[in-house]
């Protein structure tokens, strides 16, 4: 049975497949019905290709099962993980909604405030996924969801991690991950949270800007320039962007990774902030003139937006506009809030749209009269199906006022929770390393003391784990490639090897960083250069038949100047071992001191190729396998 073909057939005995929604480089996603428990499900089947991947398939299971377990509302529910007949699929919670990537497509450039709002959504999720140990490795617009009530939901945490350099899709599906993946991955490097958040800011750069900090024609050049050149300032594209949320953006995206975020949810905290202190500086621009002519606002308010509405309505064609999801005509949501039910009624019947009267809800307000719509869903500018309801909020009344945050900061977390629980505030918390606060007390909390909200939202609070244990870097110079390994893991620490030609210290560690006897965070990694054996050197061999015997040399006057030749650049021979698991057919590509010197398709049967390297001075030689950077070389000359 063909991955392909199953519109019409039954999964398991239990999934009815009833239409494709989606189809990429890895799967085809599929609408269908658990038969069991009556419910719609999105089921996504590998492809063919992948499927006769025996590595891939274990990588696959074991990291669905893992990701299954993660319970979190901005992440894409994995319900099971099945096989029949030869095919590997994944079932999973089906999102009622668009790409962030077709979002931006109709937009443009996001607001910044909705592009923060996203992106912490985003930040949210990587969090949870890191602390439960699984990096995504693939964040980008096409992986994320958003639902009609503007929900962000972030999908394929599995295969991310199943598809390795060996396995991985070239064409358009590599084009459109290489722009997001981070330098370290682009080099071949140890991957960690840190690059989930770097794909994370090229998002966030991409909503403010409308572009990718790098682009280029083909997978190599980008991943070129994310190793050697700077990101073009998030301003200078867009000068509307604030300070603050460019600085965050520029600071995810960093190549280093020491010097990015160190966890999402710093840079979900460091967001929340900026749009916070925004806020409180814009109400209080406007507190004191809106106070002076609220009484008289509130009589000629209703008037107005009914005016405008019509005049909306009139310019934009009833606020109609569609576009095709799925085969369903979409139409745009206009503004209800400040008007009256039968107003809004009345108003979005011209638009083939209908407001779900059977089930409004009514909550006190201060800033809505009585009987005035103060929230729609879906909100306006959303599109939604005709045939669905819009829900509103309608205004009861005044009621409690806003209830200002306390200050919690350095306060033991059983007493915060105590006294947000008499002020009817409910509590999120996050665990983290502090060096300065004692175990169990609140670090920091989002939002801050005296920002109002409203009873029963919920108070982020950073409670401290404690100073984190740190490790003493072992001395590595010197030692045997085997020993470091042994070294560095005793110390609870990673490794990262690159090679050097050396005549003197093959098989040896040359250089490490950082030096011994640093700290270090458990888990952190020290780079090591490991000495290798020169490549060998082909020297050409003058033909003897060319060279003119004695007598039939003619001594030359003494006044003729003497010239000397250019010195010829030298030649050595680089061996490039294929991967056992490549395809039959693999392209080789060279770069040698940043110039392509070599590209060839060869067949996996050869197993080896020598490449000659000419150069003049030692050159740094990276080599790609389709695209995947394999590793890194200098050549001694």
């Amino acid at each position: 049975m063909s991955g392909e073909h199953l519109v019409g057939t039954v999964l398991d005995g239990r999934y009815e497949i009833l239409e494709v929604i989606g189809v990429g480089g890895m799967a085809t996603v599929y609408k269908a019905r658990c038969k069991i428990l009556n419910r719609f499900v999105a089921i996504k089947v590998l492809k063919d290709s992948l499927n006769n991947d025996e590595e891939c398939l274990k990588r696959f299971l074991s990291e669905s099962r893992s990701t299954a377990k993660l319970s979190h509302h901005n992440i894409v529910g994995i319900y099971d993980v099945g096989e029949e007949s030869g095919m590997n699929y994944i079932v999973m919670e089906l999102v009622d909604g668009i790409t962030l990537k077709e979002y931006i497509s109709m937009k443009g450039v996001l607001d910044w405030k909705e592009a923060s709002h996203i992106a912490v959504q985003i930040g949210l999720a990587l969090q949870c996924a890191h602390e439960n140990n699984i990096v995504h490795r693939d964040i980008k617009p096409h992986n994320i969801l958003i639902t009609k009530d503007n929900t962000i939901k972030v999908a394929d945490f599995g295969i991310a991690r199943a598809v390795t350099s060996d396995t991985m899709v070239t064409g358009k599906e590599t084009m459109g991950s290489v722009r997001y993946i981070s330098p370290e991955q682009a080099r071949g490097g140890y991957v960690d949270g840190r690059s989930d958040i770097y794909s994370l800011g090229v998002v966030l750069y991409e909503m403010l800007t409308g572009k990718v900090p790098f682009d280029g024609e083909n997978p190599v050049s980008i991943a070129m320039m994310k190793l050697n050149e700077a990101p073009i300032s998030c301003r200078m594209l867009s000068p509307d962007i604030p300070y603050k949320i460019e600085e965050i953006t520029m600071r995810a995206i960093s190549k280093e990774q020491h010097l990015r975020y160190q966890s999402a949810i710093d840079m979900v905290s460091d967001l929340n902030s900026v749009v916070e202190e925004i806020a409180l500086e814009d109400e209080s621009e406007t507190h004191y003139i809106g106070r002076r002519n609220s009484k008289k606002k509130k009589e000629s308010n209703r008037r107005r937006i009914i005016a405008v509405a019509v005049v909306i309505a009139i310019l934009m064609g009833i606020g109609v506009y569609s576009f095709m999801r799925r085969g369903v005509k979409q139409v745009e949501v206009p503004e209800l809030v400040g008007m009256t039910l039968e107003e809004a009624v009345l108003f979005v019947s011209e638009s083939g749209l209908e407001i779900d009267e059977e089930n409004v809800k009514y909550e006190q307000s201060d800033e809505f009269e009585e009987d005035i719509i103060m929230h729609q869903e879906p909100g306006i500018n959303q599109y939604m199906n005709p045939k669905k309801k819009i829900k509103v909020t309608i205004s009861s009344g005044k009621g409690v006022v806003d209830i200002p945050v306390p200050s919690l900061v350095g306060k033991a977390y059983e007493d915060a929770i105590e006294e947000l629980k008499e002020l009817e505030l409910k509590a999120e918390r996050i665990d983290e390393y502090s060096e300065t606060v004692e175990l169990g007390k609140i670090i920091k909390q989002s939002p801050t003391k005296g920002v109002k909200v409203t009873a029963g939202s919920s108070i982020l609070l950073h409670v401290s784990k404690g100073a984190e244990e740190k490790k003493i870097v072992p001395s590595l110079v010197g030692e045997t490639i085997e020993n470091a390994k042994k070294l560095v893991a005793e110390a609870g620490l990673k490794i990262n090897i690159r090679e050097r030609e050396s005549t003197s210290k093959v098989g040896r560690v040359i250089s490490q960083s950082p030096e011994s006897a640093e700290l270090l965070k458990e888990g952190d990694v020290i780079d090591v250069v490991v000495g290798v054996e020169p490549e060998i050197e082909n020297t050409p061999t003058p033909t003897p038949e060319n060279s003119p015997s004695p007598s039939d040399v003619t001594p030359s006057p003494s006044t003729n100047p003497v010239t000397t030749p250019t010195t010829p650049p030298r030649r050595k021979v680089l061996s490039v071992q294929i991967p056992e698991d490549s395809p039959e057919s693999v392209l080789i590509k060279v770069v040698a001191n940043g110039k392509q010197i070599y590209e060839r398709r060869h067949n996996k049967s050869e197993v080896t190729v020598d490449i000659p390297v000419e150069a003049r001075n030692d050159a740094t030689v990276q080599v790609y396998i389709d695209g995947v950077f394999m590793f890194e070389r200098v050549i001694d000359f």
